[in-house]
């Protein structure tokens, strides 16, 4: 199945850049190596204001508009929530941040477009230094209905 490649091909593709370090540095991450996947894929960043941290859209790819719709890049995750799992996603970029792992979700919910949308996502946390996670690449697989 195509969502078990995806995965699979992320989180493994992530442990290649890890090399012992707790977390890959984003500048290490090379888009060319997932080139395939590439369009499937958002790239959060990951901004600390004082108590909390906002998770902005810094990349997404072309086939993810037709389910989530135009406009995400620059604007927040949690301010798109009405289209897209937004709560469930940050719980668990939340929880890759703790763990400092990939973490896989999957679920369900209405696009935009009024279509029942199933998915599975493999989340993989980056940083600047091995510690303190930046951004996350995120790959995405669906089935609309």
């Amino acid at each position: 199945m195509i969502e078990q490649r995806l995965t699979s091909r992320m989180v493994k593709y992530w442990e290649t850049l890890q090399k012992g370090d707790n977390i890959p540095k984003i500048e290490q991450f090379n888009p060319g190596a997932i080139a395939d996947l590439w369009q499937r894929c958002f790239k959060i960043v990951i901004y600390k204001e004082r108590a909390s941290q906002s998770y902005i859209y810094d990349y997404v790819g072309e086939e993810l508009d037709d389910i989530f719709g135009k406009g995400l890049v620059g604007s927040s995750v949690k301010s798109r929530s009405a289209s897209i799992p937004a709560k469930k996603m940050i719980e668990h970029m939340e929880k890759s941040i703790k763990e400092l792992q990939p973490n896989i979700l999957e679920g369900q919910f209405v696009s935009e477009k009024n279509q029942v949308v199933k998915y599975r996502s493999c989340l993989l946390p980056f940083g600047h230094d091995k510690d303190n996670v930046t951004h996350f690449i995120i790959g995405f697989s669906w089935r609309a209905f």
